[in-house]
């Protein structure tokens, strides 16, 4: 993509990919930067955390984010979604991420899913994602996105925060264990409501 020149307000804007991505091409280069731009990664729950992954994939150059989400934005949501702001209450939230996202990169291609993993059919749209990053709440979705990923050999990244309360793991099909391997889905669940303070005793 060549350099395009925009007046805005007698201020020359230069507007292209080497130009956008000139702090990140010194340590990934040209290569790693289409490679992120051919990718496609598939984010599970547009919250605090899944929006603020969105975003940040959407800074580095990802070029296709599919976001999954069957709640609208409410109040309290505001101080920690940098996906949403006070005209987005009430709105589906993968509508508004959509909206915030197209406008801080217009050649970004976004796909939303309005629904719960388990209600909506995922195949076709997991065959297209070379990530999963999972920010679902509900435990009992996370264990059905464990199985459609392991299932088609797609990676996913669980990551949770509940409280002081972090969980990252890397579930990668066919080379390591997987989230029912951790955590068996039907035991005892204790400390926060995600469960995970339980998997590191």
């Amino acid at each position: 993509m060549g350099d395009v020149l925009e007046d805005r307000s007698s201020v020359t804007v230069v507007t292209s990919s080497s130009s956008r991505y000139a702090r990140q091409l010194p340590l990934i280069g040209e290569n790693g930067q289409q490679r992120l731009k051919e990718s496609t990664v598939l984010v599970a729950g547009i919250g605090g955390l899944g929006g603020a992954c969105a975003l940040y994939l959407a800074a580095a150059g990802v070029g296709h984010l599919i976001l999954l989400h069957d709640g609208v934005v409410q109040l309290p949501d505001l101080n920690r979604q940098t996906l949403m702001n006070w005209e987005s209450l009430g709105r589906p939230r993968v509508e508004e991420a959509e909206k915030t996202l197209r406008a801080f990169d217009p050649d970004l291609k976004v796909t939303t899913i309005q629904g719960k993993v388990g209600e909506v059919s995922l195949d076709t749209w997991l065959k297209q994602a070379d990530l999963v990053i999972d920010a679902r709440y509900d435990m009992e979705e996370r264990f059905k996105l464990n199985e459609l990923c392991v299932r088609q050999g797609v990676p996913m990244m669980e990551a949770a925060m509940y409280g002081w309360e972090i969980f990252l793991f890397w579930v990668i099909p066919k080379l390591g264990p997987c989230l029912e391997c951790l955590h068996a889905r039907d035991a005892p669940r204790r400390g926060s409501p995600l469960g995970f303070r339980c998997w590191a005793r």
